[in-house]
């Protein structure tokens, strides 16, 4: 064949001979003898796989003549395939793809998003800007191919209903915290899934978590107050008021999550709260 193909080829021989005519043709392959068929000149043999076949044609009269013909491009291999990185949000996420084809036939890889043309990758690598389903094919030379899906999420980072950040990463990756923002009077105290804010309670974001969804996280805060030294006053247990001028004020603990993951609970310091 003159084009690379993954299917098994045909081969054609016309013998020709102007005196006794045309006996036999005889192909082996590294001294194995192959089936051909056919008669009167024109004979057919099948080859699977590349390399050299010896033919042997016997006239009617016992002459004999031998050639080699040369198969190299048959490729039934599979490519392999790999996408990596973007499991760390950013900005943008850099993926490392790479792919090969074992027969030799050669690869190309192109690139769909949400079933729309997305590019080719250059020198391994491809750049993701936006959210949605890539789907990477590796196709051989001789059109084999092989395909990987990624799905692309977005984090948005919202500080006093404004944006903050935009990150994008893979699915089952990870977000990356950005710097803490900051607010004149206020203490910053965690970003929160913006989703969970109708809820009491719930932690904060853990940046240990990974992600499966489009998510919005909302920086929360706290009004900025000296915590009061002043004597405490306070019913004891018979109902007699009692005044407390020493006192300690503890503060806040993380606790372990029973999903195995380090959730931050609402952080307030410990005390007493009407």
């Amino acid at each position: 064949p003159t084009d690379w193909t993954a299917s098994d080829v045909i081969i054609t021989l016309v013998v020709t001979d102007g005196q006794s005519g045309a006996g036999s043709v005889e192909v082996k392959k590294d001294g194995t003898p192959m089936t051909v068929s056919g008669s009167g000149g024109t004979y057919t043999f099948t080859v699977s796989e590349n390399g050299d076949y010896a033919v042997t044609a016997t006239d009617m009269a016992g002459n004999a003549q031998s050639e080699t013909v040369t198969v190299s491009k048959i490729d039934k291999g599979t490519p392999t395939l790999t996408v990596a990185g973007g499991m760390q949000s950013a900005a943008s996420l850099d993926l490392t793809v790479s792919a090969n084809a074992p027969g030799g036939s050669g690869v190309t890889v192109t690139v769909t998003k949400d079933g729309q043309d997305a590019g080719t990758v250059q020198n391994g690598s491809y750049t993701v800007t936006s959210t949605g389903i890539y789907t990477f094919t590796a196709t051989t030379g001789a059109g084999l191919s092989a395909t990987q899906k990624v799905t692309v999420h977005s984090i948005v980072f919202e500080n006093d209903s404004a944006p903050y950040e935009t990150h994008l990463v893979l699915s089952d990756g990870k977000v990356t915290e950005p710097a803490k923002p900051t607010k004149d009077g206020y203490t910053f105290i965690g970003w929160y899934n913006k989703a969970d804010l109708q809820c009491i309670n719930l932690p904060e974001w853990n940046f240990d978590y990974p992600v499966f969804e489009n998510m919005e996280l909302v920086a929360q805060w706290m009004e900025a107050r000296p915590i009061s030294t002043d004597p405490i006053t306070y019913l004891d247990k018979d109902g007699n008021q009692q005044v407390c001028t020493a006192y300690t004020v503890l503060t806040s603990e993380t606790k372990a999550s029973i999903l195995d993951y380090a959730d931050k609970w609402y952080d307030l310091p410990a005390g007493w709260y009407v």
